[in-house]
């Protein structure tokens, strides 16, 4: 029984003069088994291309058979993996079409292998010309800067058809090609309006391709050029120089043909011909200039000149007194570790002279200088330093006119693994910044109180003042006031409390009236000759042990007097309240004890 197939076959791809294998798998599944005759079909054909043939004998000694077509060109290796692929070697363009592998085994039912081979066919080396139809080969020009470029490029045959691109190194330019459909040509060409500086020597490439197995054919033509224009960039153009000593200016230009004539002048003028001498070579132009006087610093000019022309604007090189140097420029940390600091800076006009740079590393918290170095360039590295600590870094330059400014930093060396985040570091503001508000409170408090106090004293004083001119105008109905002790067995009515600060410590000096009235004048009470004797109470407590009068309607403020008999009819003037009364006796002073007890009258 035969086995078909009627799977999906495998696509081959095969390159026009390339090796190409067919695959057929004639390996048995029985150990005890083995091919016993191979047939290679093309197409729909019924007569095999190709016949490996080991019915009677063993396999490896099989007899191989090809048609004419195929020649010497297939053969069916046993050693690729897996055996039994048909090699075609070389491919061609006829070869393609649908190929069946059929497998007839000793003991296994016989199996077919089909695919389908698809030859690629690759393009004509592409072909470059100019614009007139002159093939370009390598190198081509040259050109002036500035003129116009127009380059063809044709690739003939392929199949499929090949795209067609322009490159400028890994650079694409131009991918818009066209087919020419009768000759099987596709063209593109490239144009370039002005060519410029940076086109001298450039590789323009061209590339056709079919297919992704294969590399890309290729034709390159390098680009030469002729350029008038101009100063080369990055040069120095300050230059620094003391009175009546010689200094040496480089001009450097562009220019191809490279062989240049230069010429030297200062600001146009011509005083300075004694001064500025030069020499050349090719491209590069040295001048020597000694500014002789003070109006010599100024600006010199260079010009070049080859076969293409004259430099249309001139190089430009100021000069000036010397002086001390520029600070250090753009500088940055390149590297920082645990135990190293890098530091890279630009270097700064030198002010005319010679300069070196100075590289200083301190120890913030140590308050000293850990490295020291000096060099002929900013780049500068620190070792050895102090895994998580703060430096400062500090870079300027010297010459001998003096120093730079400087250009500080501060930077941490990166911390150990084992180390952990330091602390932040305290300054002395920060140590005393607890004694500070300590002391900001204590004083704000002294003040504090101060003002309270200074109120108080102002304050009583204004009262005391009210009070003296209340007293002053109210003294006449002061006198007419007065209220009438009523004597009782236990005691007498209060007088008035005499105000404590008028005249407190004076014995009251005692009138008596017609009536038998007692008055009194500045805190003093004044008694009738007849009053007698008014004994006093031993005690504040017996004072407060008997009994209070009532009181009446009568304004002024009265205090309790103990001890006065309800005969003496005593009638006595109140003014502002005082602790005590005092009664004068010759050879006698008593003091009458006042209740805070006011308006009483007994």
């Amino acid at each position: 029984m035969i086995d078909i197939f009627p799977l999906f076959p495998t696509v081959v791809t095969g390159i026009s003069g390339l090796k190409t294998s067919l695959p057929c798998n004639i390996t048995p599944k029985f150990e005890d088994d083995s091919p016993a005759l191979v047939l290679w079909y093309k197409d729909k054909s019924p007569t095999p291309i190709y016949t490996l043939d080991a019915r009677k004998i063993p396999f490896d000694q099989a007899r191989h058979s090809s048609v004419d077509s195929l020649a010497s060109r297939a053969h069916v290796t046993m050693i690729s993996n897996p055996p039994g692929s048909l090699e075609l070697d070389p491919v061609i363009d006829a070869d393609e079409g649908a190929y069946r592998c059929r497998v007839d085994f000793r003991r296994e039912r016989t199996r077919y292998t089909d695919s389908k081979l698809k030859v690629i066919v690759l393009p004509g080396k592409p072909i470059i010309s100019n614009e007139n139809g002159h093939v370009l080969r390598s190198l081509i020009g040259p050109y002036n800067e500035g003129a116009s470029l127009v380059l063809r490029c044709e690739a003939e045959g392929g199949n499929p058809s090949p795209s067609l691109t322009w490159w400028r190194e890994s650079v694409l330019l131009d991918d818009t090609y066209m087919q020419v459909t009768n000759d099987r040509k596709v063209i593109n060409e490239l144009s370039i309006g002005s060519l410029q500086r940076h086109d001298l020597m450039a590789a323009l490439s061209c590339q056709a391709k079919n297919n992704n197995i294969s590399q890309p054919l290729i034709s390159t033509v390098t680009v030469d050029m002729n350029f008038p224009p101009v100063c080369k960039l990055n040069q120095q153009v300050i230059y620094g120089a003391p009175l009546n000593e010689p200094i040496n200016i480089h001009c450097d230009v562009e220019a191809e043909p490279p062989e240049v004539t230069f010429q030297w002048s200062f600001n146009d003028s011509k005083d300075v011909e004694d001064s500025l001498t030069y020499e050349s070579n090719l491209t590069k132009s040295i001048a020597t200039f000694t500014p002789r006087k003070h109006y010599h610093y100024g600006t010199l000019l260079c010009w070049g000149r080859n076969e293409v022309g004259s430099q249309t604007d001139p190089c430009a090189y100021k000069v000036i007194p010397t002086g001390t140097p520029q600070k250090p420029l753009s500088c940055t940390i390149n590297n920082r570790t645990s135990v190293a600091l890098e530091v890279v800076c630009l270097e700064g006009y030198s002010g005319g002279l010679n300069q070196r740079f100075i590289f200083e590393v301190y120890n913030v918290a140590l308050k000293e200088l850990v490295a020291n170095f000096t060099a002929s360039h900013p780049i500068f590295s620190a070792h050895g330093l102090s895994p998580g600590t703060l430096f400062l870094i500090s870079v300027y330059s010297f010459n001998q006119k003096g120093r730079s400014e400087i250009w500080t930093t501060k930077v941490s060396t990166l911390l150990n693994s084992s180390q952990k985040i330091p602390a932040p570091e305290k300054d002395w503001f920060g140590a005393f910044k607890p004694v500070l508000v300590l002391l900001c409170a204590v004083s704000g408090g002294l003040v504090l109180v101060i003002l309270i106090i200074l109120l108080g004293v102002k304050f009583r004083r204004k009262q005391k003042a009210e009070r003296k001119s209340a007293a002053t105008n109210n003294g006449e109905e002061n006198r007419e006031e007065s209220i009438n002790l009523k004597t009782s067995g236990e005691g007498y009515t209060p007088l008035s409390m005499l105000d404590d600060e008028r005249c407190p410590d004076l014995i009251p000096e005692m009138r008596s009236t017609q009536d038998g009235d007692i008055f009194f004048h500045c805190d003093s009470v004044r008694w009738p000759k007849n009053a007698g004797h008014i004994p006093m109470s031993s005690s504040r407590d017996s004072e407060q042990e008997r009994p209070r009068p009532a009181l009446d309607s009568f304004v002024p403020q009265v205090a309790t007097v103990h001890g006065l008999s309800q005969e003496s009819g005593l009638r006595v003037k109140v003014l502002p309240s005082s602790p005590v009364l005092r009664r004068s006796i010759p050879g006698e002073v008593m003091e009458l004890a006042v209740s805070e007890e006011r308006n009483t009258e007994v």
